[in-house]
């Protein structure tokens, strides 16, 4: 399968969008997949995450570096480049298994031909580094220049950003600084240029320098670019001289050293997140191509930069982060990077208090995300966004200021992140606090309904742009409904686990609206439901009273291709034409909320009035289409979103505004389309499960995920899923397939699921056996057991029995062997409180505290005869056996007499602890005797297993967290994780 993008011509054409389809980077920066010798006129761009700057009164964008990679050719007097000669032949690639570019381009000279190859990386490795070996072959002896070094001339949309330029090349390193305008931040590029053969070198302009050499017919001449990058962002000491530092330092490990570096890094990546797909090579490589967009903007070192809407492909959407983040590239983050994904979450803390300064300028409480977001996360976007282009004028759009949804999406985010990985500190480190300033917001926007006794949305702009100003956006309310429900369980969530947090979080919204507020909004708050007959949700109030206009008709209306649909007299605004569908996109955020026949209906009704003006929008019909069991329906979506940068075929313009460069939301949508959807991946912190829908051409995908802090491969077709645990993973994890109960796939183990409805009999026997054989696995990796006393290690249920039996003669009722099961797993007070319920009988509580002693004195005059003989087949040798592998053992059993049990039966010395009746208070099914057992033995649940014989002390242990063998019938234990009929068989 190919990993190497290309084109084997050169088409001038094609300048701007190559410059996005072959691009490089390594999340600290960017780098356009321009050519050698092209300038700021081809876009070319270094484009650094996180630094900004204002020109004058013109748009905040991000700052371009000067290009250290720069390079162009003359032979013979004559200037060679495709721009400036026609190439015989001509080649652009980019490798992006490695993420290495590379280019050949041959030209004809007098006598022969001249073939300029160039390879280039953005170190992976050293992420200020960058690095390129340029080869030059000629057929014929050719006097040959090359003008190399640093190209000063930056590309700016609303420059220019760098001032006090300062550039030199001396001593064999060229070196450029500047200085931004507004923050009066440095910025230093330095570069080295290693030649193996001799050349004159003579001086150019600036930070440049000219070689000259005579090439002789048949030979191949090598040289190596080393660039290093540095601003006053990056806490390195002076910029200029760490650059230099690190080029000179480059320079001596020599470029084969840092390529092998850089490529361990890129397989590295790729081991945690590659998703290969069996069926449909051309999936499988738009795919892949999605995930390397992904992973070369993804903010690995810093959480003070997130990603951009445009990611690192230049200035952009100002450079901007927009909700997209949150939505369409974190979920793939939580999947295969988790790091990266808490680095995104605080950004979003980092930049609070621009979004409490938004929201207090609008008159407003608590905090208000910025629609376009920078390093302060102040608002970048004007009031008037788009220009008319029948009339030149600025258009008042109602981006900045209503769209309000963006505090929620943020809300979302976070607590996407602690569900999915149980990291909750992400909410003392700041979290809870955007939480609750999100909810504090939506309580002072809203607006109470007296009529209605409703609390209401309204004067939003929703995801779908061409529709502004409108109220009750059913995907906005959804998410403020959303924001309330998490700002109220974080409350308990830090009351619970961060009892020395919460007091001082708290105080600071003593003033409200805080709880109380929070609970009586929620419980009045309105959230637009599906039409009872057609079970269509209204986009918005008043949607369905819109002009109904087909798609065609509209688009035959459009008198300039660059017009603006939206806005005041868009052609969409008083249409039901959307530019995205909101209501698709809350059904797939909220798909457990939803019936399929719900999500079905609306996919239908929207998708016909749907434009896809955003690259956002296919991925969310792929989605939803496989959600319903349509993935053929939704295959078309997610091509068109995969593809996105590959064809180029996206809008460049909104009115005369440029708005070119990479998609990562519809990269991470394509993603989300594959795993999420068409594979049907959904973990929601605690069981992993597991419904393909695969597309006709799909006849498998396998992909890794790392879940709670483990890896697993996951390897999925319609009729089977496989799931491989890493051997070095800390705990089992629970797995639903096919809509199945959930199972533990332990560390090391592989668990085998199929899909019951479309496996034959001799399948399902089978799978039977390979799940009760991977269940006995779990026995080799415990490093403690606990066993419950009767009916696990010893049958003392008929001693029981026959004191309850001979109290409830006394008592004058008959007490059966079949009332005797209830009793199981019981304590001693709760089996009273049922043998009298059996005999329809009450007493005070001083009565049945004498009873319960008398029933406890008749059974140790039953079992004070006991000896070893009474062990359960297997006890004792399979205790020893735990004991000669280190394996810690407890006994965990409601009985107050367990230890004079196992005095008895001679196999006290075999525990480490024993919890009974006399440690614990509350019985199973509460979870409490083996937490204990667990503590005293100083493990964790996860490394546990518990042995149990009743249906209560199963329920017990998996609510401890731990795993659970049970001791009898699979038809009566059938939670437990393996099930066997004794000892004697592990």
């Amino acid at each position: 399968m190919s990993w190497t993008v290309a084109e084997h011509d050169f088409d001038k054409s094609k300048v701007t969008t190559n410059g996005n389809k072959y691009m490089t980077g390594n999340g600290y920066m960017g780098y356009r997949g321009t050519l050698e010798e092209f300038t700021k006129e081809q876009l070319t761009a270094v484009t650094l995450a996180g630094l900004y700057d204002k020109s004058g009164e013109q748009w905040r964008e991000p700052v371009n570096a000067p290009n250290g990679l720069f390079a162009k050719l003359s032979c013979n007097g004559q200037p060679l480049g495709v721009l400036d000669a026609d190439p015989l032949s001509h080649c652009q690639e980019l490798e992006f298994r490695n993420a290495v570019h590379r280019r050949e381009t041959e030209y004809g000279i007098r006598g022969g031909k001249l073939t300029f190859t160039a390879e280039r990386f953005v170190s992976m490795d050293q992420l200020h580094l960058l690095a390129g070996r340029l080869i030059l072959h000629s057929t014929a002896d050719c006097r040959l220049e090359i003008e190399t070094g640093i190209d000063g001339e930056v590309w700016d949309i609303n420059g220019p950003h760098l001032t006090e330029r300062k550039e030199q090349c001396k001593a064999g390193t060229a070196l450029s600084t500047a200085i931004t305008g507004e923050l009066k931040l440095p910025v230093a590029v330095a570069e080295r240029a290693d030649f193996t053969f001799d050349v004159q070198e003579t001086a150019g302009e600036g930070a440049m320098r000219v070689i000259s050499f005579d090439a002789k017919a048949g030979e191949t001449y090598e040289w190596f670019k080393y660039v290093a990058v540095y601003t006053g962002l990056d806490n390195a000491g002076d910029p200029a001289a760490t650059a230099e530092q690190e080029v000179l330092t480059a320079e001596k490990a020599g470029y084969e050293e840092l390529l092998k570096a850089h490529c361990a890094v890129w397989e590295e990546r790729w081991s945690r997140c590659d998703c290969r797909i069996e069926g449909d090579e051309a999936a499988q490589f738009a795919l892949r191509y999605s995930i390397y967009q992904l992973l070369i903007i993804a903010p690995t070192e810093s959480e003070k930069v997130s990603i951009p809407a445009r990611g690192l492909s230049g200035q952009v959407y100002k450079g901007a982060v927009f909700w997209d983040t949150e939505m369409f590239m974190l979920p793939f983050f939580l999947h295969s990077d988790p790091r990266i994904a808490r680095n995104l979450m605080m950004y979003r803390i980092h930049t609070l208090d621009g979004a409490r300064r938004k929201a207090a300028e609008y008159g407003f409480l608590g905090a208000f995300y910025a629609w376009e977001s920078q390093d302060s996360g102040d608002d970048a976007c004007t009031l008037f966004n788009v220009n008319d282009v029948f009339t030149g004028r600025s258009m008042r759009t109602y981006f900045r200021d209503k769209q309000v949804h963006i505090s929620a999406d943020v809300v979302h985010g976070i607590w996407q992140y602690v569900t999915f990985t149980g990291d909750d500190s992400l909410l003392v480190d700041g979290g809870a606090e955007v939480i609750w300033e999100c909810a504090r917001f939506f309580y002072s926007y809203a607006y109470y309904n007296p009529v209605k006794k409703r609390y209401e949305i309204l004067d939003v702009t929703g995801p779908d742009e061409y529709h502004e100003r409108v109220n009750n956006n059913a995907f906005t309310n959804a998410l403020v409904k959303e924001t309330l429900e998490i700002a109220l369980r974080v409350v308990q969530l830090l009351q619970d686990k961060y009892r020395g947090h919460y007091p001082g979080l708290a105080a600071l919204f003593a003033d409200g609206p805080f709880v109380a507020e929070f609970n009586e909004m929620l419980e009045h708050f309105y959230v637009p439901q599906p039409d009872p007959e057609n079970l269509v949700i209204e986009q918005f109030d008043r949607y369905f009273k819109l002009e109904e206009v087909t798609l065609s008709e509209l688009k035959s209306r459009v008198i300039n291709k660059n017009e603006y649909w939206g806005g005041g007299s868009g052609l969409a605004t008083t249409t039901t034409i959307l530019k995205q569908a909101d209501v698709v996109l809350m059904l797939n955020l909220f798909k457990a909320t939803f019936s399929k026949e719900v999500k079905q209906a609306n996919w239908e009704f929207y998708e016909p009035r749907t434009e896809h003006g955003s690259s956002l929008s296919p991925c969310i019909y792929a989605l939803v289409a496989a959600d319903i069991g349509s993935p053929d329906w939704g295959y078309p979506y997610f091509m068109r979103t995969a593809t996105v940068d590959l064809t180029g075929e996206s809008k460049q313009y909104v009115g005369d505004l440029y708005i070119g460069g990479t998609h990562p939301a519809a990269n991470g949508g394509a993603w989300m389309a594959a795993v999420l959807g068409f594979a049907g991946v959904q973990f929601d912190g605690e069981v992993l499960r597991l419904n393909p829908a695969l597309p006709g051409p799909w006849q498998s995908v396998e992909l890794p995920v790392i879940l709670r802090g483990g890896l697993f491969i996951l390897r999925i077709s319609r009729n089977e899923v496989a799931v491989t645990a890493a051997a070095d993973n800390r705990e089992p994890l629970a797995i639903s397939a096919f809509g199945g109960g959930d199972m533990s796939c332990l560390p090391g183990a592989k668990l085998r699921l199929l899909n019951s409805a479309a496996a034959s009999e001799q399948e399902r026997n089978g799978q039977g056996k390979f799940i009760r054989e991977e269940r006995k696995q779990m026995l080799e990796h415990m490093k403690g057991a606990i066993f419950d006393l009767d009916g696990v290690i010893v049958d003392t249920a008929k001693y029981h029995f026959l004191a309850w039996r001979s109290l409830a003669e006394e008592l004058g009722f008959v007490f059966t062997e079949e009332h005797n099961e209830r009793l199981k797993g019981v304590s001693r007070t709760r089996s009273l409180d049922i043998l009298l319920e059996i005999g329809g009988m009450e007493f005070s509580e001083a009565e049945k505290l004498a009873m319960a002693d008398k029933k406890n004195r008749l059974y140790v005059e039953y079992i004070s005869g006991l000896n070893e003989s009474a062990l359960l087949p297997g006890v004792k040798e399979y205790l020893n056996s735990l004991r000669a592998r280190d394996v810690a053992i407890a006994l965990g059993s409601a009985s107050k007499n367990a230890a004079f049990i196992l005095d008895k039966l001679n196999i006290a010395g075999l525990f480490d602890a024993v919890v009974d009746g006399n440690k614990v208070t509350l019985a199973k099914p509460d979870p409490e005797v083996f937490q204990t057992a667990c503590k005293e033995l100083g493990l964790q649940p996860g490394e546990c297993v518990v042995f149990e014989d009743a249906e209560a002390g199963v329920a017990a242990g998996k609510a401890a967290g731990m795993l659970v063998v049970g001791i009898g019938k699979p038809e009566v234990l059938k939670e437990a994780d393996l099930v066997v009929t004794g000892l004697h068989e592990l």
